[in-house]
């Protein structure tokens, strides 16, 4: 019997995957792009699914994107450093309000 495929995934998801992996760590944006995922290849677009997670509301400063994960809300936040923007993966601060579910 063949083992069976990882199910196929959209990009999005194979970017949150590989932030849940590392969770709480910040990881470059050249890290994200050309790597290979039991889920599938995550392109060189993986830098801007970081990016896009990583939105804030330009009003209030928060997060405009509410992950939920095994039930938890998460968000991604950026930095940019003299070299790159980094990107990490951590639990939702208490009080943003949930916006968006995957």
């Amino acid at each position: 019997m063949k083992p069976k495929k990882p199910k196929k995934i959209s990009q999005k998801q194979m970017v949150l995957n590989t932030f849940a992996m590392a969770a709480g760590e910040w990881v470059p944006s050249h890290q994200i792009i050309k790597v290979q995922t039991e889920w599938g290849y995550i392109g060189t677009s993986g830098d801007r699914r970081a990016r896009e997670m990583a939105e804030l509301d330009p009003e209030t400063g928060e997060n405009l994107h509410v992950i939920f994960m095994a039930g938890r809300p998460y968000v991604v936040e950026k930095k940019e450093t003299k070299v790159c923007e980094i990107f990490r993966f951590v639990p939702k601060p208490e009080q943003q309000q949930l916006t968006t579910t995957i």
